[in-house]
């Protein structure tokens, strides 16, 4: 009996250290409630099935222990699909996908977050406080080094 105990916990560690790199994202309707509750610098992450960069970055930065911790502990994560084609509540407004022709179209939130950019490109990062004050925005691929700073801006000094 104790061989398998030990047998199971040896299977299992492994294991336990790969669940520390869950990272659960918020839809936008659920910030508000999350806000109100216990108020917290929030990171809405804007981007698409298509992009190879959100990809990378899914396999890479927001696989990173650090990364995630801090994401967990000291921000609301917030992830938007920008072709997604459901209505959306947030920040006080229903947002909604509006079709232009018979192959195209676009979503009011993914054109309220994202604005009219020069250099909009996907993922797309906005950074606000525990307020909702904007604080920084970043288009393109970032390694966990690089991440890390960039969220760190929100830090109270």
């Amino acid at each position: 009996m104790m061989k398998y105990l030990s047998l199971l916990i040896w299977l299992w560690l492994p294991l336990s250290g790969q669940a520390q790199t869950d990272l659960s994202w918020l839809g936008p309707a659920d910030l508000m409630d999350s806000l109100r509750q216990a108020p917290k610098p929030v990171l809405v992450y804007l981007g698409a099935d298509w992009c190879q960069y959100c990809d990378m970055m899914e396999a890479s930065t927001f696989q990173d222990t650090t990364v995630v911790r801090k994401l967990t502990e000291d921000f609301y994560p917030v992830y938007w699909d920008v072709e997604s084609q459901d209505a959306v509540s947030f920040l006080g407004r229903t947002y909604r996908y509006l079709p232009t022709g018979p192959r195209n179209g676009y979503h009011e939130l993914t054109a309220f977050l994202g604005g009219k950019h020069p250099d909009q490109s996907y993922p797309l990062f906005l950074l606000f406080d525990e307020e909702m004050e904007w604080v920084d925005r970043h288009s393109g691929f970032l390694s966990s080094e690089a991440f890390i700073p960039f969220i760190q801006q929100t830090a109270k000094p």
